[in-house]
Parts: C-alpha cells; sequence; structure tokens
C-alpha cells in the first residue's frame, strides 16, 4: 500500500469470452497490508486484451511493434478512467479490416492487444482508438 509498481500479465486460453483477473498484492513482512485490483480481459479467436496495470497518467495510443511485422504485433494503450473503448484495423482505403475492441468497457490502465494479421494482405494498415473524447490513429506495415 502506497507504492507504485507495473505488473505484465499474458492472458492465453482456448475459450473466447470475457473474463476477470483479481490480483491480490501484499507486504511479505505484514501480510495483512494489501491491496487488490481487477481487471477484465476478453479473449478472441486471433487477438487478446492483456491488461498491464491500472496506473496511467493519460490518453496514449503506442506504436506497435515490430513494424513492419509479419503476421503478429503488438499493440499498447491506456485510458485515464473507466470507459467504452475502440480499437479497430483499416487498409490505406479507410475500410475496416479488423475490430480487436468493439465498444467494450475498460477499467482504467493500460492495456496490450497482440494482434494476429494472418487472415490479410501485406499493406500499409491504420489502427485506431476512439474512448470517449480522445481518438489517435497509428500506421503499420505488414510484410509477408
Amino acid at each position: 500500500p502506497g507504492e507504485t509498481d507495473t505488473l505484465s500479465i499474458d492472458v492465453f486460453g482456448s475459450t473466447i469470452g470475457t473474463g476477470t483477473i483479481v490480483i491480490k498484492a501484499f507486504n511479505v513482512t505484514n501480510p495483512d497490508q494489501y491491496i487488490v485490483d481487477t481487471f477484465k480481459v476478453h479473449l478472441s479467436a486471433q487477438n487478446a486484451i492483456i491488461g498491464n496495470s491500472s496506473i496511467v497518467n493519460g490518453y496514449e495510443l503506442r506504436q506497435n511493434y515490430p513494424n513492419p511485422f509479419n503476421p503478429s504485433t503488438v499493440i499498447n494503450f491506456s485510458i485515464p478512467k473507466s470507459q467504452k473503448v475502440t480499437l479497430k484495423v483499416y487498409n490505406i482505403l479507410g475500410n475496416e479490416v479488423a475490430s480487436l475492441i468493439n465498444n467494450q468497457k475498460l477499467q482504467t490502465g493500460k492495456y496490450k492487444i497482440d494482434y494476429n494479421a494472418a487472415g490479410i494482405s501485406s499493406g500499409i494498415y491504420y489502427y485506431s482508438l476512439t474512448a470517449e473524447n480522445f481518438k489517435a490513429t497509428r500506421k503499420m506495415i505488414l510484410l509477408k
């Protein structure tokens, strides 16, 4: 309690859907001192949302890595408060090719999306994060 740290959690599963992860962090010298944090996660067929931390300073959509990629890349973003979030991928013509998060309510935090673009062809794509009064777009390149 009163300390700040970062925890990274990779979520894997064979069932598509939304789940909850509850983390209890305690002081080993005094287990009565602890904090509990809850994260919502969503697993889909090709992509996974992973909550990294509930400590954020504001909105952020980071550049994917690796970039260029083949066929998988990682997209990191953060939101400063609980709200509905949309994250979509578009081709160079502006046509939607993937909906990674579709108007889903996420808790305050930093998130990581593992995006697998195995079903689309090489080219330049854009990914866009929308959350309440925030919108950001970045470019990524798929090389097969």
